[in-house]
């Protein structure tokens, strides 16, 4: 029989993800994910974060100061060491121009998408940067050689209607193998007190298991 027969490989089908750029649930719950990947020793599937604006859902733009609560929540509950460059002064006014960025990003490949998606979530909410600043914006743009189309801004409606046709909820909203799960990081209260937030170790194992086997 001539030739030989060669080891064919597939690549996984990315974890999906609507969040919005300036939601920290969706930082922390991003960061968590990629954790389990890497302590699974590998750099795939990849993450598709997709849009999922909130300040549209919400007819208006987030107010840092109001998110003080939620981060300190968060910090105090699951992820002290997370949100080092929050500033609520720098805090952007839109995440529109990110999200166009991510998806231009996509584009190109699943690898540059989730490259850009998490070093613009780390450069708001680890480094103080306003990711609606043409600066910062054209900054990452360079480092990862793409160039935002007219295209890749209209994702952001175009995802918004998806994960609404789909059943998303609210930002992070993940799918896996099938299945779809709002924040299965941890749990989140709120009371006369303020916010609360725990672990929920149980779900967060079975959105592992379904993600990255």
């Amino acid at each position: 029989m001539p030739g030989s027969l060669q080891h064919m490989t597939t690549t996984p089908d990315p974890v999906e993800i609507f969040a919005d750029m300036l939601c920290p649930f969706a930082h922390v719950g991003i960061h968590r994910v990629l954790e389990a990947r890497l302590d699974r020793g590998g750099s795939s599937p990849k993450l598709w974060i997709r849009a999922w604006p909130l300040e549209t859902i919400n007819d208006g733009p987030f107010d840092g100061d109001l998110l003080a609560d939620e981060i300190a929540a968060l910090r105090g509950g699951v992820a002290p060491e997370l949100f080092a460059g929050f500033d609520p002064k720098t805090f952007p006014s839109t995440a529109m121009p990110a999200f166009a960025l991510a998806a231009a990003g996509h584009r190109v490949g699943p690898a540059v998408g989730e490259a850009v998606s998490i070093e613009l979530r780390n450069r708001l909410w680890e480094h103080g940067e306003d990711i609606a600043d043409p600066g910062v914006l054209a900054e990452v743009a360079d480092v990862h050689g793409i160039e935002v189309t007219d295209a890749d801004r209209a994702t952001v409606a175009a995802d918004h209607a998806e994960g609404e046709a789909r059943g998303v909820i609210g930002s992070p909203y993940f799918f896996a193998n099938g299945e779809g799960f709002f924040c299965p990081t941890f749990n989140v209260s709120r009371d006369g007190s303020g916010f609360h937030v725990t672990p929920d170790r149980e779900r967060f194992a079975t959105f592992v298991a379904a993600a990255l086997g």
